[in-house]
């Protein structure tokens, strides 16, 4: 990398900042990280964390880490960091973002992130001597979707986009804003923007530390194999209520050619200060990824990999391919992506092939990894078991309107979360206490919630703290029936008052309050 100016990197602990990292310390380049802190994980403790699945033969050096904060002004720097940062020259590399496709009004992401987060980031150069700034966006920011269109018409070029430019979710919408940030400021003097299609794990060992996008269908579409009620005629009909056809196509990109391309285009100061759309050649065909889906499942199914479950009560297909309209936009046909910037700068290094082979093995690695869960845990913890219980929801306080109120949760394939191990549970407010029944009774009250979920969903939801927002929007989490008008009121509440708690072994019965 040109000179001996550091990298300044964000986002060094998510998917592709991970693998960015990786491959700065191989190169030996310095390396500050800005990681922020958690309640029981420290900055350190989080990049040792997210380098650890590159280490299993030879430690890698570790970058300088700062505690830091996009959202907050000035980052959240101390003194003593913003020091360490103005005596160096720097190159800055933004790979952070959120990947939340529908705004969260709780916590304002995706924008918090992706352009409050850049503005920040833009505002700490200004005292900083910075020369250059990478950041990492998404090709989806130009994307036209207007059916009926040649594909010369809806080519998207790489081009600034303007602000006005159209956008189908938060997520594209807040990366048009970043992008345009970053374009318009005058005190750096050389801005280049990666534009990645659909990132998926690596292209060698399937290897991915989010399930997003193309691992989304395949989480759901694993809970319903395991209880019995998906196979490839009904996976065709829920893509005819979609409205997709077989030769439509997505442009997927492996994480691991994604980081390489940005580091080498980093790296050539005739590439510097371009636009490069980094997404395949060769987009994946909807047959392909939905053959590939299927053939892990029935693989896996036959390695025992996938453990049968009870059937799950009252499938409806219909209904179920309703509740999978949420990735309508997200499936329709991705427009041509002219990238003749980046085959000029990158022949040498071509994108590995994302045919019906690889979507099988990035399947199975998701299925053999059970889509991250559970997360590793610290050594010397004896095995335990985990039970969701109501709790008193320290701190919050019932919304108005809320003091009867009903949740119906249906967990794809049984889980061993709940006493039971039932597929299906009622959760009920009552004066003001939310209790849970083990055994759904017929009777119902006002303002009654059918929620349908994945195990790891909604541990993500409880753990990661996930916005159910979010996971809805994803269609990792699906509801049922007609809804109340404060239904979302009701699934806050309710996910506020629920904890987990560890225990030795099984318990049975009904749980107490």
């Amino acid at each position: 990398m040109a000179g001996n100016l550091t990298v300044l990197l964000t986002g060094a602990t998510g998917l592709v900042g991970r693998f960015l990292l990786a491959g700065l310390l191989r190169q030996r380049i310095p390396t500050i990280a800005l990681v922020r802190g958690q309640p029981h994980r420290s900055p350190a403790a989080r990049i040792d964390e997210a380098l650890a699945p590159f280490e299993t033969h030879n430690l890698l050096p570790r970058p300088t880490v700062l505690e830091a904060d996009l959202t907050a002004p000035g980052l959240g720097l101390s003194s003593q960091a913003l020091q360490q940062l103005q005596a160096q020259p720097l190159r800055l590399l933004h790979s952070a973002a959120s990947i939340r496709f529908q705004a969260n009004p709780a916590d304002g992401e995706p924008y918090a992130t992706n352009v409050k987060g850049t503005r920040h980031l833009l505002e700490l150069a200004r005292h900083l001597t910075v020369s250059e700034f990478h950041h990492v966006s998404t090709a989806y920011v130009q994307c036209d979707r207007t059916p009926g269109r040649l594909a010369e018409q809806r080519t998207a070029r790489e081009v600034p986009v303007p602000l006005s430019a159209p956008a189908g979710n938060d997520y594209e919408r807040s990366k048009i804003q970043s992008e345009n940030l970053i374009l318009d400021c005058r005190h750096i003097g050389l801005k280049s923007i990666y534009r990645p299609s659909i990132v998926v794990g690596d292209s060698q060992s399937g290897y991915t530390s989010t399930y997003h996008g193309f691992y989304a269908p395949l989480q759901i579409a694993y809970g319903l194999v395991r209880a019995g009620v998906l196979d490839a005629a009904m996976a065709d009909d829920l893509r005819h209520r979609l409205g997709l056809t077989a030769n439509d196509s997505k442009n997927l990109v492996p994480v691991d050619w994604l980081a390489a391309a940005i580091l080498h285009l980093m790296q050539l100061r005739t590439a510097l200060g371009g636009i490069y759309h980094l997404t395949h050649p060769q987009p994946a065909l909807l047959h392909d990824i939905q053959q590939a889906i299927i053939a892990a499942l029935q693989e896996s199914m036959g390695t025992g990999a996938v453990q049968r479950s009870a059937p799950l009560p009252e499938f409806d297909p219909e209904l179920f391919g309703q509740q999978m309209a949420v990735y309508a936009s997200y499936f329709q046909d991705d427009p041509p992506f002219d990238r003749s910037r980046t085959a000029k700068f990158l022949g040498d290094l071509p994108c590995p092939a994302m045919d019906f082979l690889s979507l099988k093995r990035l399947a199975l690695a998701a299925i053999a990894n059970n889509f991250g869960w559970p997360k590793p845990q610290p050594p010397l913890r004896s095995p335990r078991r985990i039970r969701l219980v109501p709790s008193a929801g320290q701190g919050s306080h019932p919304k108005a309107g809320l003091a009867e109120a009903q949740v119906d949760l249906e967990i794809l394939g049984g889980s061993d979360l709940i006493d039971g191990s039932q597929a299906s549970h009622r959760f009920y407010r009552q004066g003001g206490q939310w209790c849970l029944n083990s055994v759904l009774s017929s009777n119902t009250i006002p303002g009654r919630l059918h929620l349908v979920v994945t195990e790891q969903s909604l541990l993500s939801a409880l753990i990661d703290k996930i916005a159910p927002e979010e996971l809805l929007s994803e269609g990792r989490w699906l509801v049922r029936g007609e809804l109340p008008v404060d239904w979302l009121d009701i699934l806050h509440d309710w996910l506020r008052h629920l904890s987990i708690e560890d225990v030795e072994k099984p318990v049975s019965g009904i749980m107490g309050m």
